[in-house]
């Protein structure tokens, strides 16, 4: 139902985030093959970041930016090399404390991930083609959850030692839900689709030759003219002719829907969709042709589209409204500031106390 540029907007970023961070792979120093080591970091233990752990942790960065229409010329090699050295040194901390993940959490996480690659990809992928999606990432299924853990390690330390610093963050006002909605809308990224609630008689035309499909047809604007006379109800039309068993019982409801709905547009091929999207509520469509039959559609409800107001819904079936929504994600990036915040003032009070050592100058 998100399907607005705004919120689109706000989601590609926080997956463009949530890539980056988890694509982050750390090696002990003890686990190291031959490599020229670029820093090290000490604290309760020893971890080295290496050359070729910098450069592949760019290249991924740089891979994730062109993925997203980013410039790949921005991700600046010092600043990558200081975010790892800040995640090593906030994640010896973090093992110091005794801080660690339980599994059930990391495969709870790793099952929502797959789950947002297969909507999107409209299916369910098997095991291997949701390594191959990894793949393309450059990181694998135990990477992945490492990565996790690691994730949730911070984050827990940060609310373990920060948790004053991060709950007195500011929260939005309603002049700022405000001013980011009429930004939204001047901008021409935030509109609403119209919605139906659409209900019909089907008569299934598959395999039918040329004579029976003017024969159903004929018997479905005959059923139309009974209905407009008042010699049959719509309901009593769907039970007794419709060739859609599932909606049969409910009077052929087949729910809320829009130009936007993939589904509804494959089965009743568009033209067929925008007659029924410009029908009024309570109107009867003429009889309509689809790539599997005939319908004879009823609007039962309808939610108009064009500029939302502030107080509007975001979809018929979904309480939510667009200031709710703009309020909690205006809330959203108050609480990531408020943790970056909380995390860059942590890692001050740690360096003090690590040993940083730089074999490349540079990256100081």
């Amino acid at each position: 139902y998100y399907n607005h540029c705004f919120f689109n907007e706000a989601f590609m970023k926080y997956r463009l985030q949530l890539f980056i961070f988890l694509l982050m792979t750390i090696v002990s120093a003890g686990a190291q093959t031959i490599d020229q080591p670029v820093v090290k970091v000490e604290f309760d233990s020893v971890d080295v970041i290496t050359a070729r752990m910098l450069n592949s942790r760019i290249d991924q960065q740089k891979n994730m930016a062109k993925l997203y229409r980013q410039d790949p010329e921005s991700i600046n090699r010092r600043e990558v090399a200081q975010g790892m050295i800040k995640e090593t040194l906030l994640l010896q901390y973090a093992a110091s404390l005794d801080i660690d993940v339980d599994e059930y959490y990391i495969e709870e996480q790793i099952q929502k991930q797959r789950n947002s690659i297969e909507k999107q990809a409209g299916r369910r992928l098997s095991d291997e083609e949701f390594e191959q999606v990894l793949g393309q990432f450059g990181i694998n299924l135990k990477e992945l959850k490492m990565n996790f853990k690691r994730m949730e390690m911070i984050q827990k330390l940060i609310n373990q030692e920060k948790a004053g610093f991060i709950a007195d963050f500011p929260k939005p006002t309603d002049a700022e839900v405000q001013r980011l909605f009429n930004k939204k809308v001047q901008a021409g990224l935030l509109t609403k689709p119209t919605y139906v609630e659409v209900s019909h008689v089907y008569i299934d035309t598959q395999g039918k030759r040329f004579d029976e499909m003017v024969a159903l047809n004929e018997k479905l604007k005959k059923v139309r003219n009974d209905i407009d006379n008042g010699k049959m109800t719509f309901v009593e039309a769907v039970k007794q002719y419709s060739d859609d068993k599932e909606t049969s019982g409910a009077g052929g409801k087949l729910g809320w829907t829009s130009m936007q709905d993939r589904k509804f547009l494959e089965l009743f091929g568009e033209n067929s969709a925008l007659d029924i999207i410009t029908l009024d509520k309570g109107e009867l469509s003429e009889v309509l042709e689809s790539p599997v039959g005939f319908h004879l559609v009823k609007i039962t409800d309808k939610m108009p589209g064009g500029i939302p107001k502030l107080s509007d819904k975001l979809h018929p079936q979904i309480k939510e409204t667009y200031q709710e929504s703009i309020y909690k994600l205006l809330l959203q990036e108050s609480a990531e500031k408020a943790f970056l915040m909380a995390m860059e003032d942590l890692y001050t009070e740690l360096a003090e106390d690590a040993i940083i050592t730089y074999y490349d100058e540079e990256l100081k």
